[in-house]
């Protein structure tokens, strides 16, 4: 069957080669060129007219190897309209008609053959325009065709495989924006879902986790489109969700980067409201309580603060700020649970200040801030914490203040610091001035 077509396509070859001989003298068959024009009653231009005679006698020639019936042909406009889809396509990139028929003919047959339920058929013919004509448009074409017939039958990877390469082998192709679509289709696809086809027949295994791939694959090949900010908007989204259903971190971080290059490299895109909104909230399920570190509380303020200031008459802004406000209690609390450590067991009278300042400052009208300031009166009272079972058992803490610290370095002679001291050491110790060791000035106030 192989010699058998082999020399079928010779002897087409040799027959389109008195193709411009017979195009004008109209020695070859009308009748059988009626099917693949979808225009009637118009004249068309000599030149795509000889590539019309071409492409027919290439469909007569291998109609009947494809197992299709040349009626499909004269009765299947969509088979008809992809011809001329084609045929226009040759001529606009100016491929002349002895080396687009041959090809045109086969995407021709190939496209019938998918039209007609042959997939497996379909896919076989399109990898023999691939291999045939590897540098040409025609294989970009057939890489296109293979990918929404793999779409179609629901072998998802197949079908993503084929557009990717279809943008990295021919990026000059007009078919490129149409394989970015289709990409996209097919990530929308596995990311809802979708349960793929084994072969195109047997129900397999779901993965969805595979369209953060296919969304980074698709920025990739789509920087420049509108599409962009859309890509990265759904690939924050959806790693977002994934973290929460996977408990992964590694997800979270997923969904932050991509909001983040989303802000900075599209600040006036559509979406932008949307990804600040849903930073905070990534950075807001991070947050586990106010006995905890709170740098996802910190950041979760941030992002909320910049939402309702930079799009004040968003529907979402007044929630944004009862977010900050909540928020900012949750810090406060924190504040007052570091302030209460030092207070009642480590008797740090000082740190705990710090830390009651510091609640006061953020929320002074929230429970913890007006608890900070109940602490903070007890303290300048001089009023003590109750003791606990370890105080009871080996003594409490120290109670350091402000006055039980020196700066060391400042009591050392310059010399030792490095510096030339404009007296020597006898007349430094005849000044009276004291030569402390560092740490001699540190005393244990006890109990007091």
């Amino acid at each position: 069957m192989r010699t058998k077509r082999r020399s079928v396509w010779l002897a087409v070859a040799m027959a389109a080669g008195t193709l411009g001989l017979i195009g004008l003298s109209g020695c070859a068959s009308t009748e059988k060129l009626e099917p693949l024009s979808v225009a009637t009653g118009t004249s068309e231009p000599v030149e795509k007219e000889q590539l019309r005679r071409a492409v027919a006698i290439f469909i007569e020639a291998e109609a009947d190897d494809s197992g299709i019936d040349e009626a499909v042909f004269a009765s299947d406009k969509n088979v008809a309209a992809y011809a001329d889809y084609l045929m226009d396509s040759a001529l606009k990139k100016g491929v002349p008609v002895r080396d687009s028929g041959l090809p045109i003919a086969m995407s021709v047959i190939a496209y019938a053959q998918a039209q007609d339920g042959a997939t497996d058929a379909a896919l076989s013919s399109f990898s023999e325009i691939i291999l045939r004509f590897p540098d040409s448009d025609f294989a970009a074409e057939a890489l296109y065709q293979r990918g929404r017939i793999y779409s179609a039958r629901r072998q998802f990877a197949d079908a993503f495989d084929c557009f990717s390469a279809l943008e990295d082998a021919y990026p000059a192709s007009p078919r490129v924006d149409d394989a970015i679509i289709q990409a996209y289709l097919v990530t929308e696809m596995v990311r809802k879902g979708v349960r793929p086809l084994k072969g195109g027949w047997l129900p397999w295994f779901k993965d969805r986790s595979t369209a953060l791939e296919y969304y980074d694959r698709l920025y990739e090949m789509a920087p420049h489109l509108p599409i962009s900010p859309r890509l990265l908007y759904h690939k924050g989204k959806f790693a977002f969700e994934l973290s929460r259903e996977w408990f992964s971190f590694d997800k979270t971080l997923d969904a932050i980067d991509a909001f983040e290059r989303m802000i900075s490299i599209y600040p006036d895109a559509k979406f932008v409201p949307e990804a600040y909104m849903e930073l905070a909230r990534t950075y807001e399920a991070g947050i586990v309580g106010a006995d905890w570190d709170q740098l996802s509380t910190r950041r979760a303020i941030n992002y909320y603060t910049d939402f309702y200031s930079l799009f004040p008459d968003h529907p979402l802004a007044e929630f944004a700020y009862e977010k900050t406000v909540t928020l900012t209690n949750l810090l406060a609390e924190n504040r007052l649970v570091f302030g209460d450590f030092y207070y009642s067991r480590h008797n740090n009278l000082r740190a705990a200040m710090t830390f009651y300042n510091e609640a006061v400052t953020l929320a002074p009208d929230s429970p913890a801030g007006i608890a900070a300031q109940d602490r903070l009166e007890r303290i300048r009272r001089g009023e003590r914490s109750e003791r606990t079972l370890v105080d009871w058992l080996f003594g409490r803490y120290p109670n350091y203040d402000a006055t039980d610290y020196l700066d060391a370095p400042s009591q050392k002679p310059l010399d030792e610091m490095g510096f030339r001291s404009t007296k020597t050491p006898a007349e430094t110790e005849d000044a009276g001035t004291p030569v402390s060791p560092a740490g001699e000035g540190f005393r244990d106030p006890g109990e007091n």
